[in-house]
């Protein structure tokens, strides 16, 4: 059976360049010889590789364990920090190399088992200092994709310039220029913060400036103290917030805004003679709507609650309304026109008896409730049957016009 007793290693070390992406790993290489110097060829192998940090006995950073086999020269080679290794302890990725000075202790067992032997430390010079790339300051250029996943209490990556130019530029020829994402709740994906300045700036030709999106938060938020906190040059485009054409935006006690369709309606034109009798409130009845944005303007022909505006939200509204009365058949009393608020008399207009005909007419502004009944309707107090002229002065407009939630 033979005995090793001293190992005598040729080390190398190759750097692990790669223009796209600088791996956490770099090349060890090493030769493997008895203590007299014959070669270890086709031999299996146990060998431990363990980084320390400021003296040849520090700390260990890394270190790793891995069993193999010499090729018919003795030679083997370990890319440190690649997958296949065992008893690990720390990382590749976390040791700082522009910080401290690092050594590489090597043991190993010839016969593939865990009784190590000592070969001693050397001090890394050069490689794998290629690795810092990920953590250093750049001096020319960088080359990309670069990925990192660190656990840090401080920013991964300071870009500084103290020139006059940007201090980092993101551009894409067919994607995202720059994208952040958050996975904390209140905190941003991208933040610009500026004290004097702008704290984001985007523009566009033809797509867009600045893309904000949020599955539960804000997509966007702007703040200032005294300056302004959005500023745009050009067109505001709000999407799926019930946006269409003619509709106007409206915000609910907490600054929410959508948009809300045009609430307003014209109708006129009685078609016939409408004959009031005395002390009976009368609905006039309109057979013509001009228009009626949002359908909540109920015509003649409906059976539930005909010739009746409803309101859809809670704010104020505007309303004229108008009517024709023939001449007086007697020489007392008064008519009237008035608009009911579920019911109930809220603005009326009064006239009084005459030989010739008179118009009464409305115009006022009304808090309405949601759900809340607009009608108009005809009174007089003459002693007889008085009438309504088919005329186009006989008419009801309403509109929305501030929201009060």
């Amino acid at each position: 059976m033979k005995r090793f007793y001293t190992l005598f290693l040729s080390i190398f070390f190759l750097p692990a360049f790669i223009h796209a992406q600088i791996p956490d790993q770099f090349n060890y290489q090493a030769v493997a010889r008895n203590n007299a110097g014959l070669l270890l060829g086709n031999q299996n192998i146990s060998v431990r590789l363990s980084i320390r940090a400021t003296t040849p006995s520090g700390t260990i950073k890394y270190s790793e364990t891995r069993s193999l086999t010499t090729n018919a020269l003795g030679l083997f080679t370990i890319a440190i920090g690649s997958d296949g290794a065992s008893n690990l302890i720390g990382s590749l990725a976390t040791i700082e190399w522009n910080s401290d000075k690092h050594y590489l202790q090597t043991e190993i067992d010839p016969s593939g088992g865990s009784n190590f032997i000592n070969l001693g430390t050397s001090q890394l010079l050069s490689v794998p200092y290629a690795i810092q790339a990920k953590q250093a300051t750049f001096a020319e250029s960088i080359r990309f994709p670069l990925e990192t996943v660190q656990s840090l209490n401080s920013p991964v990556g300071n870009f500084i310039n103290m020139g006059f130019s940007n201090g980092f530029y993101g551009y894409s020829q067919n994607r995202d220029g720059i994208l952040g994402e958050s996975g904390v709740a209140g905190f941003a994906g991208v933040r610009g913060r500026n004290i004097e300045g702008i704290g984001t700036e985007g523009s566009s030709s033809n797509g867009t400036g600045v893309y904000g999106a949020s599955q539960n938060g804000i997509g966007g938020l702007f703040r200032t103290i005294n300056g302004v906190a959005l500023k745009t040059e050009g067109e505001i485009q709000l999407l799926k917030t019930g946006q269409s054409a003619g509709k106007f935006l409206m915000t609910d006690n907490l600054g929410t805004a959508n948009w809300q369709g045009g609430i307003a309606f014209s109708a006129n034109n009685l078609g016939t003679n409408l004959n009031v009798p005395h002390a009976t409130l009368i609905t006039v009845p309109f057979n013509v709507i001009n228009y009626n944005l949002g359908n909540h303007y109920r015509s003649n022909d409906i059976l539930i609650d005909p010739n009746t505006f409803t309101a859809p939200v809670a704010g104020i509204y505007h309303f004229d309304a108008g009517i024709l009365w023939e001449s007086f058949s007697s020489s007392s009393g008064s008519a009237f026109i008035y608009l009911l608020q579920n019911g109930t008399v809220r603005h009326e207009s009064r006239v009084g008896s005459a030989n010739a005909r008179q118009t009464a007419n409305i115009s006022c502004d009304i808090l309405l409730q949601a759900g809340d009944k607009i009608t108009m309707a005809a009174y007089q107090s003459s002693g007889t049957v008085q009438t309504v002229i088919p005329a186009t002065s006989n008419y009801f407009n309403g509109r929305f016009i501030m929201n009060i939630q």
